[in-house]
C-alpha cells in the first residue's frame, strides 16, 4: 500500500477559516454599504446640483422670453400699463378758444348785447382731423325762417349757449360769420345725448338777417 496523501482540512484548520471569513464579513460588509451609502449619497448631490442650475436656466429663459414678449406688445395711450412714451396722443375735438372768422361784412345795423337779432345758420361738430374742422352736421335754422335770440340772454326762451351769441356779438347785417366755440361755451363736459359729445367744440357758419333791438322781431 501506498502511504496515504491527506487530502482536504482538519477540524480545527476548518474552524480557523470560518473565523477568519467571519472577521472578514464583519469589517468589509459594514464598510461597503457606507460606501454604497456615501455613492448613492454623492450621486443624489449631484443630480440635485444638475437640477439646480437646469431651474435656473429655465426661469432665465422664462424671463427673457416674457421681457421679449411685452417689448412687441402694443401699448396705447397709457392704457392698462402706463404711458410708456411711445403711444398715441388722442385726438382732442376742441377748439382752444373762441374763434371768429368773417367771410363776408355786413353793411346794416350791428348785433350788440341785449339785442334782438335774427339769424341763419348750420351747425357742426368740431373735428380737428378736418381741413375745415367741420365734422357732422347737427342742427341748422330752416330755410325762410332765421331763428331769434337775444344776445347776452341768460336762462330765457330767447338764450343761447355763451359761445354762439358771442359768436355774433360785432356782427353787422348782411354779414356771414364762421364761429369755432370751445366746449366750455357750448355744452361742457354733458354735451347733448344723442348729438353733441361731451367736451367736444362746434362750428357755426351765421349769417345775421336782422337786428331788432328791444322790440320783438
Amino acid at each position: 500500500m501506498y502511504p496515504s496523501t491527506r487530502k482536504g482540512f482538519t477540524l480545527i484548520e476548518l474552524m480557523i477559516v470560518v473565523a477568519i471569513i467571519g472577521i472578514l464579513s464583519a469589517v468589509a460588509i459594514p464598510a461597503f454599504i457606507e460606501y454604497m451609502k456615501r455613492g448613492k449619497t454623492t450621486e443624489a448631490n449631484l443630480n440635485l446640483n444638475k437640477i439646480g442650475k437646469a431651474s435656473k436656466r429655465i426661469k432665465g429663459e422664462i424671463g427673457t422670453y416674457a421681457v421679449e414678449s411685452a417689448a412687441m406688445l402694443p401699448h396705447a395711450s397709457g392704457s392698462c400699463c402706463g404711458d410708456s412714451g411711445g403711444g398715441t396722443t388722442p385726438v382732442v375735438n376742441n377748439p382752444a378758444a373762441l374763434t371768429k372768422t368773417d367771410s363776408a361784412i355786413g353793411t346794416g345795423a350791428e348785433a350788440v348785447n341785449g339785442a334782438r337779432v335774427q339769424v341763419n345758420y348750420t351747425g357742426w361738430l368740431y373735428s380737428a382731423a378736418a381741413a375745415d374742422f367741420k365734422g357732422g352736421k347737427f342742427d341748422a335754422s330752416l330755410p325762410g325762417k332765421p331763428f331769434t335770440f337775444v344776445i347776452g340772454a341768460v336762462g330765457t326762451n330767447e338764450s343761447v349757449i355763451p359761445g354762439f351769441g358771442q359768436g355774433v356779438l360785432g356782427m353787422k347785417v348782411g354779414g356771414k360769420r364762421t364761429v369755432l366755440i370751445p366746449s366750455s361755451l357750448a355744452y361742457g363736459a354733458g354735451g347733448v345725448p344723442g348729438a353733441i359729445p361731451g367736451n367736444n367744440g362746434l362750428v357755426f357758419e351765421v349769417e345775421l338777417v336782422k337786428v331788432c333791438g328791444s322790440a320783438a322781431c
